[in-house]
């Protein structure tokens, strides 16, 4: 029998796997491509099909954002190198795209787009400012390639998305996108602004828990229809059949078996979750009562008589409502 400790590493090596065959399968152009459609402007009114020739060639979990180590990473290398005694962030998927009718400019035409998978809505920080964070860093990493702060070539910088998929949203926040950028705002008279100032914008496409997919405020566009149904419960045949169909894909042997995985081991992980035993599941258990709770309206100190949690624990889930 495992001790609670071997449990628990299993449970996360399962965990790991899944998330990373849920990256892996993101990172394919066809999908990458719905994404642009529905989240980058310079897309918009687009074919799929077109916006697949515009991709560049993605890395998986493979760019380091710390500080002093981007500048060689960032571009060459596929695997992070560990730092002893320092943390290090990494990108899930980046990868360089070509702006639609400027396939023959220079590099400040491409656009840096980076795609990250989001379990937890609510990890206990803004995730919009971790958002803002990375997409810094991917201004700041090209210091030295396309641009050289000593002859002031600030006009090479090339503009950046950070892309957040946000996989557990609250009832009310559900099936919502929203962006995030520098934008021009007079403050004394005015006049026509032709600056650059659109160079960094943060994305979050927040899609419901499971339970709630039925139950939310707002409807999912077809962007999200279709992630929904990657990151469902659905079985490996049914979801082939739908991508293909409705939304085109061309399920390649590679996909298949990335889909095939995560349907095996969400089966594993939500049976592991549902043992009596298993921590983790009552945890989870506890806050979907509480957050149903509160979004019926409850009184808070109601709350905490029922559901016999601290004052501190219901801010935490209040946060997330």
């Amino acid at each position: 029998m495992l001790s609670y400790l071997g449990e628990t590493i299993t449970a996360a090596e399962k965990e790991a796997q899944y998330d990373a065959a849920a990256k892996r399968l993101l990172s394919d152009r066809q999908i990458l491509a719905w994404i642009l459609k529905y989240t980058v402007a310079e897309y918009s009114g687009m074919q799929v099909r077109e916006i697949i020739g515009f991709i560049g060639q993605s890395q998986v979990s493979g760019f380091p954002v710390y500080p002093g180590l981007a500048g060689q990473s960032v571009w060459g290398m596929s695997q992070e190198s560990a730092v002893p005694n320092e943390g290090k962030l990494t990108y899930d998927i980046r990868f360089q795209s070509v702006i639609p009718l400027q396939r023959q400019k220079k590099n400040e035409y491409r656009i840096i787009i980076d795609v990250e998978a989001q379990k937890d809505s609510h990890p206990g920080y803004d995730l919009v400012t971790r958002g803002i964070l990375y997409a810094s860093r991917m201004l700041s990493d090209q210091i030295g390639r396309n641009v050289n702060l000593a002859t002031a070539e600030y006009d090479n910088l090339q503009k950046v998305y950070s892309i957040w998929i946000c996989m557990s949203a609250s009832k009310r926040e559900a099936n919502t996108v929203s962006s995030y950028r520098v934008v021009h705002k007079p403050l004394h008279g005015s006049y026509e602004d032709h600056s650059r100032h659109d160079l960094l914008q943060v994305v979050m496409i927040r899609l419901p828990r499971s339970k709630h997919i039925d139950k939310t405020e707002n409807q999912p566009n077809e962007l999200q229809q279709m992630l929904i149904l990657l990151f469902s419960d659905t079985d490996a045949k049914t979801k082939r059949s739908i991508l293909q169909e409705k939304y085109g894909l061309k399920v390649t042997e590679e996909m298949n078996e990335e889909i095939n995985q995560m349907c095996n081991l969400s089966q594993i992980i939500k049976e592991d979750a549902l043992n009596e035993g298993n921590v983790q599941g009552r945890e989870e258990k506890e806050r979907e009562n509480v957050l149903s709770a509160i979004e019926e309206g409850l009184p808070k100190e109601t709350i905490l008589r029922i559901f016999k949690i601290s004052a501190e624990k219901y801010g935490k889930y209040l946060s997330m409502v």
